[in-house]
């Protein structure tokens, strides 16, 4: 008993971003589980602790939790908890681009493990993953493979609308605006259908700046603007800054320096 409630009681606060609090009960929940000896509880355990370390910023000791996690797993044979480390690391290993090999090579033995399960949302995140890998490196045609996968295996999901963001840069890239543009586009219409605000504030700022970059400058403004309400709406700094840095440059265009 005492194990699964400061299991979840540190649950509750993880999702609250509050992970001193989470990281005490989970070590907790982790000495009850070490003294019952049970392997699954005790891997499940590591790689929570991990993921705090690793929100932190504390690379080595989100390594340590989580190949912990991994060996414990491959111990008792939970291919679910296998793929979840694999995950979990090669994502530590895409932080810094001295590791993005290291990155992809968890991500690909993930990516076998999640095939065997079946399990679409977890193989759409590594490819999206694997996608952004090689994209950070300038290799946009391998980038724009794996995005496809994510697309396909994101189809009519709340995630879809961040594949498609992801392809329209990748056309962006390659200069190919009016195929940015249909990505996009279908980017905001999927996110209105899903109810997301911010990928229809990110979708909006996208087309926005596939209009600033075709000279469209007036369509720019319209729809930098529309972006800019959401993002207010939602608090969004990171979109504000870009939507403020779009709207700078459009508005010189226009000879408009209001």
């Amino acid at each position: 008993g005492s194990a699964l409630a400061y299991k979840y009681i540190g649950n509750a606060f993880y999702l609250r971003s509050m992970y001193v609090e989470a990281m005490e009960n989970w070590r907790q929940s982790l000495s009850y589980f070490e003294k019952m000896n049970d392997i699954a509880g005790i891997a499940n355990i590591q790689s929570n602790i991990g993921a705090i370390y690793q929100n932190q910023g504390n690379e080595s000791k989100a390594l340590e939790f989580l190949f912990n996690s991994l060996r414990n797993s491959e111990q008792i044979g939970d291919q679910f908890r296998i793929a979840s480390a694999l995950i979990n690391i090669g994502s530590v290993y895409q932080h810094k681009t001295a590791t993005y090999d290291k990155a992809i090579q968890y991500y690909l033995r993930a990516l076998t493990k999640r095939k065997k399960l079946q399990d679409n949302d977890q193989i759409g995140t590594i490819v999206l993953n694997i996608g952004e890998i090689y994209q950070g490196r300038g290799n946009i045609d391998s980038a724009l493979y794996y995005f496809k996968k994510a697309e396909q295996a994101f189809q009519s999901t709340v995630d879809i609308s961040s594949v498609y963001i992801d392809i329209g840069k990748v056309y962006e890239l390659k200069k190919e605006y009016p195929i940015a543009q249909r990505y996009h586009q279908q980017a905001y219409d999927s996110a209105v259908a899903m109810d997301s605000k911010l990928y229809e504030a990110k979708a909006l700022k996208n087309l926005a700046g596939i209009f600033l970059l075709t000279g469209n400058n007036k369509k720019a403004l319209q729809y930098y603007l529309k972006a800019e309400q959401l993002a207010k709406d939602m608090n969004s700094t990171s979109e504000l800054r870009d939507i403020y840095q779009g709207l700078a440059v459009n508005y010189s265009k226009l000879s408009d320096y209001a």
